[in-house]
């Protein structure tokens, strides 16, 4: 089974800023070729990055899937697919 990598605001706003953790959030970017998140996690990046006065569309770029595919397994009410509206 794939190992799965998750990360929360913090690392996100670190790697996308110049802070004290800035080396090492860069680094774990560089060691791993994705990242797990959720939407909470990706909300509170955009919050942080906008109270210090960084562009929080640097969060949105690092989320690039558009995948019909990806999004084709979520279900709801009963097992039924949700509609995703995709290229």
């Amino acid at each position: 089974m794939p190992r799965k990598n998750l990360i929360d605001a913090g690392p996100i706003v670190s790697y996308l800023t110049d802070d004290a953790h800035h080396d090492w959030a860069a680094e774990q970017f560089s060691r791993f070729d994705s990242f797990e998140t959720c939407e909470a996690a990706l909300s509170e990046a955009c919050a942080r990055l906008t109270y210090a006065g960084f562009d929080q569309t640097a969060v949105i770029r690092l989320v690039v899937t558009l995948d019909k595919k990806d999004f084709s397994v979520y279900r709801r009410y009963g097992w039924q697919a949700v509609p995703v509206l995709a290229p």
